[in-house]
């Protein structure tokens, strides 16, 4: 939203006179690009520790004996 305007005005003039926001704008993409790798690196992890729990599960022997 704050890098918006920056481009409109950058397309018509070729300059950005508020470069203090263009700063802000590209840091919080930069935060939020690097959250969204480490949300979907997280994500993966616990997806594959579910399923090592299950695999573990299912070594363990029936309750009824083997029936």
């Amino acid at each position: 939203m704050l890098g918006f305007p920056l481009l409109v005005t950058y397309l018509q003039t070729g300059l950005v006179p508020r470069l203090p926001t263009a700063v802000l704008a590209m840091g919080l993409m930069q935060l939020a690009m690097l959250a969204g790798a480490c949300g979907l690196i997280l994500e993966e992890i616990a997806a594959s520790r579910r399923e090592i729990k299950r695999l573990r599960y299912l070594e363990l022997p029936s309750p009824a004996g083997g029936r």
